[in-house]
């Protein structure tokens, strides 16, 4: 009787403990969404410069940001819309002129257009793409107040938690973005994690500072983005208008050259890719998904015990008597697996112990997890 009572007391007090802990969120959300002006918020356009590092492509793969890694953005411009409902329109826009690094000993870059599009479908229904608009300070507490948030406090700030309906992982779990509001009732730093083919779990953090009061809203006018720790982009904002009067024309990208009319809305660039120089708007999107099942890898026998395996990154397995060596793993776990299957293919009945990888650029060390997952 008494471990049926303390069984259900217990039962009870989780219970309570969690309709306080919604509670106590509503409330924290509704004084910061008071405080940074997001009651009456729809859209906003926001501008200044900004830096972008490729996180997992840069030269010197361990600082995004340095000299001979960093894109600048000048005049960068991003749209955010809110209370978007058409699946193809676009929610968020972000351009500006690029000048990428200058590599010493190297003729200087030409210049370039940084540009990144999400819709109202890829906010729906891609996490990736989605926690570009969920993560700044004002689709947080848009996102927190629409989802069941929940909240506890610590070092003085609140914590602030939810996850964004229907949005899955690829374990099936819902993801997580997680916002940290300070007591002036702030949103300080906006965290949440994604799946990573050379990472894992990825954590992507996003700072922000310096706020000012721009036309009733909060803006920071810092924003700094990291991956697995490291900074990969950083935005100085000396404007920023709420509810813009020309939000229509903000969030339509210009016509391709040659073609009257408005472009179509483009999907939002992989994390690390070069058309977004980076990624924008201070929310830079995290690595995607691993792309489906790659078709089995043609195999080429160069000579004894050599063997190519195409398909695209060209890799190697070669036969070392008791055992076989593999060169270059392949740019995702889909190609990792194919190249490990094609290798063993090639080389029957013996495994796979060792591969080789020219360079710990992603694109190249996304096969490994794969690799290691063999025999």
């Amino acid at each position: 009787m008494l471990l049926r009572m303390s069984t259900v007391t217990a039962l009870l007090v989780t219970v309570l403990m969690t309709g306080v802990g919604a509670q106590d969120a509503s409330s924290v959300v509704a004084a910061a969404s008071k405080a940074m002006g997001v009651d009456s918020l729809n859209s906003i356009t926001f501008s200044g410069t900004a830096r972008n590092g490729a996180f997992g492509q840069s030269k010197a793969i361990g600082n995004p940001l340095g000299a001979v890694n960093v894109t600048q953005i000048t005049q960068y411009t991003r749209t955010i819309r809110f209370d978007q409902t058409e699946p193809a329109a676009l929610v968020s826009r972000a351009t500006g002129p690029t000048q990428p690094p200058t590599v010493p000993g190297n003729p200087a870059p030409m210049p370039g257009v940084f540009n990144q599009n999400i819709t109202g479908t890829q906010l729906s229904g891609n996490f990736t793409q989605a926690l570009n608009v969920w993560t700044t300070p004002w689709g947080f507490l848009k996102g927190a107040a629409a989802n069941n948030a929940t909240a506890r406090q610590q070092g003085g700030q609140q914590i602030v938690s939810f996850s964004p309906a229907n949005l899955k992982s690829p374990s099936g779990q819902l993801y997580t973005v997680t916002g940290y509001i300070n007591n002036q009732n702030l949103v300080t730093k906006v965290e949440t994690r994604v799946e990573h083919a050379v990472v894992g779990d990825l954590l992507v953090e996003f700072e922000y500072s310096n706020y000012q009061n721009m036309s009733g809203v909060q803006v920071p006018t810092r924003m700094v983005q990291k991956q697995a720790g490291l900074e990969t982009f950083d935005a100085n904002i000396t404007a920023a208008t709420p509810n813009p009067s020309n939000l229509a024309e903000l969030l339509t990208p210009p016509a391709p050259a040659g073609r009257a009319g408005g472009a179509p809305p483009a999907a939002a660039p992989p994390a690390g890719a070069a058309a977004q120089g980076g990624r924008a708007g201070g929310a830079p999107a995290a690595a995607p998904a691993a792309p489906p099942a790659a078709a089995a890898a043609p195999v080429e026998k160069l000579g004894d015990g050599a063997f190519k395996i195409g398909g695209n990154y060209t890799s190697l397995a070669v036969d070392m008597g008791d055992h076989i060596l593999v060169v270059e793993s392949g740019q995702s776990d889909a190609r990792g697996m194919a190249v490990m299957a094609a290798a063993k293919q090639a080389i029957p009945n013996k495994p796979i112990r060792f591969v080789v990888t020219s360079h710990p650029h992603f694109d190249h060390a996304s096969g490994l997890a794969a690799a290691a997952a063999t025999n």
